[in-house]
């Protein structure tokens, strides 16, 4: 498996099931949802499994906390992969293949179980609590397990989430590691990612002790479990008391810095953090009531039911606002301090918690109307109502093509930014091919098509795909170029790789004489409708320069360009991918910038994404 198959191959795990495993990378995550698969920066967790592909390890490997998503994606690699610690483990997973062993990881108990299950092994990953004593103690119970020639890798992310108290404790511990252990030894330590880091080290003949603890330090203090209520667990952190729904003893100060938890209650007793989960779980049922009251438009029995909840715990503002203070993007607080506050002569301000949570999730089909009416009825701001609506309708054309992206459309660098397509109202694609593209735009609701192939074979099958649309789109057996005429196509046993270019190297092909137009000489001819298409697709094997080159006017129409590149000469006179990008630089009035650019399968080929520079305004 070469770095780009193994690279498609974790982002497909850390995109596979985002309702049970999460969805993406740690620093692919907003504020206010944090539940990535793999909770790492994708650079930092690529280059680790890039270097265990680099050894050849594919033995036993040993995951010490850290989530469910990563084992599947390091099992890419291992043929066994044993997780300690972390969270729970997901349903439908292999057990003999993925194993999970639940408890403290620094815990003697457990890491005799794991000695037991893996007295050997190819990687350890240390990801456990981020503190220096935490680290310190995994490295010594799991770091002797690695065979030499194996890897032993240590998570940072101290200083993407460092606790306020001591930040920076796992650095501090891989700088004692490499000080006083490594390089004395003549080990080197690497460093993948920045402040979401992973160092790993090669173990050499005899393992590498810890180092001792060095004097005078200041461990950073774990929160204390102060007690449960209601279904709650209550906690003693950083001067102050938190409660989260659950009744877990152990609380992950990472979990508070990236709003894991549904629900934060802060509050400065443990007496008041009892209160406020009375309030809490007293008012947020009769406030969650109010909304969808106010969603369906009975405004008197919203009100009713939010007066209720005021009547009942009067310090519940109070409780939401500090709770708030301490978690920003905490959705469940947002709503019930918009809810209370829409009836208490302040429905503007109101409505601004509502949107601030409405932002986390356009799509929310009880909260969308509810805000609606909100805005319509209570802050009587009807234009207000208009543009969330249209926002509404924006949002939902964009998750439908990111979960058409992402399920269907795989292998091509432009379905990887399904964000780019949001406004994409037609096609012209020039080398068509079969039509192998067809079926993508057919399931991103591109109306707007036009299709030009010249190779005979070809042109009838992308005529078969498209016959189910009754002749709406446009079909032209023609080959677009710089200049007008006729030109010799070199077509091989896989018609797809026909080019006007020799090739430098291969077996001969067949000479095939096609016609030859530019693009703004069809356009002259009434051929097509160059306004009704904003995305240019070429792919013509070598001369896709030549194509935009002859297509300056079209160009002013288009508003995204994915084009062809080749990173290998393969063909006699192709251009480089920069002299694509420095031509499209200066074209179609703004000129268009790189986007992003890709290799496919074969390495040799790829695509690149280019994007106007000023955005038009359409009418």
């Amino acid at each position: 498996m070469n770095a780009l198959a193994l690279a498609r191959a974790i982002d497909d795990v850390a995109t596979a099931d985002p309702e049970r495993l999460g969805y993406g990378y740690a620093d692919t995550q907003h504020p206010w949802r944090h539940r990535p698969a793999i909770a790492h920066a994708r650079d930092a967790f690529h280059e680790l499994l890039r270097a265990v592909a680099a050894r050849g390890l594919r033995g036993t490997f040993v995951q010490v906390g850290g989530r469910a998503g990563m084992q599947r994606a390091l099992a890419l690699l291992g043929t066994r992969v044993v997780r300690v610690g972390g969270t729970a483990s997901e349903a439908g997973d292999e057990p003999a293949r993925l194993p999970w062993i639940p408890g403290d990881p620094c815990d003697p108990a457990v890491a005799a179980a794991v000695r037991a299950a893996a007295p050997s092994c190819d990687l350890v990953l240390l990801d456990g609590d981020s503190t220096y004593a935490a680290r310190r103690a995994e490295h010594a119970l799991y770091a002797p397990l690695v065979r030499p020639g194996g890897l032993v890798a240590i998570a940072d992310l101290s200083q993407a989430c460092p606790e306020a108290t001591q930040p920076f404790d796992v650095d501090r511990f891989v700088a004692d590691l490499e000080r006083d252990v490594l390089a004395p030894r003549g080990v080197r330590c690497r460093r993948f990612g920045g402040a979401h880091a992973i160092w790993c080290y090669v173990q050499g003949d005899h393992s590498v002790p810890s180092p001792p603890m060095p004097e005078g330090l200041v461990l950073a203090p774990a929160p204390t479990h102060a007690g449960t209520a209601r279904g709650f667990s209550i906690h003693a952190v950083d001067g102050g008391f938190v409660a989260v729904p659950g009744e877990d003893a152990v609380l992950d100060p990472r979990a508070l810095a990236r709003n894991e938890h549904a629900v934060v209650l802060r509050a400065a007793t443990g007496e008041a953090a009892h209160e406020a989960v009375a309030a809490w779980t007293e008012c947020a049922p009769l406030l969650a009531a109010a909304r969808e009251h106010l969603a369906a438009g009975r405004i008197a029995e919203a009100e009713g039911l939010a007066a209720a909840a005021a009547e009942r715990r009067p310090a519940l503002r109070a409780v939401l606002l500090a709770s708030l203070a301490a978690a920003p993007h905490c959705k469940e607080l947002l709503l019930a301090l918009g809810t209370l506050t829409l009836f208490r002569g302040a429905a503007r301000l109101g409505a601004a918690y509502l949107r601030r949570a409405l932002d986390q999730d356009l799509l929310d089909r009880v909260l969308l109307p509810c805000l609606g009416n909100a805005y319509q009825f209570l802050v009587r701001d009807a234009d207000a109502a208009r543009r969330l609506l249209e926002e509404a309708r924006r949002a939902t054309r964009r998750h439908r093509l990111a979960v058409v992206c992402r399920e269907r459309l795989r292998g091509h660098v432009l379905w990887q930014y399904p964000q780019l397509l949001e406004e994409v109202r037609g096609v012209l694609q020039v080398g068509a091919g079969s039509g192998e593209e067809v079926a993508a735009f057919d399931l991103l609701g591109i109306e707007e098509r036009a299709f030009l192939e010249p190779q005979p074979q070809a042109f009838a099958a992308l005529q078969r795909r498209c016959a189910a649309r009754a002749g709406r789109d446009v079909l032209l057996p023609v080959a677009a170029g710089d200049r007008p005429g006729e030109r010799v196509l070199h077509v091989p046993g896989d018609p797809q790789h026909a080019s006007f270019l020799p090739l430098r190297e291969g077996a001969p092909r067949t000479p095939l004489r096609v016609p030859v137009h530019t693009l703004d000489e069809l356009v002259a001819q009434g051929r097509f409708d160059p306004t009704r298409y904003n995305l240019l697709f070429v792919d013509t094997e070598g001369t896709e320069l030549e194509v935009l080159r002859g297509a300056r006017e079209v160009l002013h129409h288009v508003d995204l360009v994915c084009v062809a590149v080749l990173f290998r000469p393969i063909y006699e006179g192709a251009p480089l991918p920069q002299d694509i990008q420095a031509f499209l630089r200066t074209a179609g009035g703004d000129g268009f910038a790189l986007r992003a650019i890709e290799p496919g399968d074969d390495p040799a080929r790829g695509d690149a994404v280019f994007r106007r520079l000023r955005r038009r305004h359409r009418a």
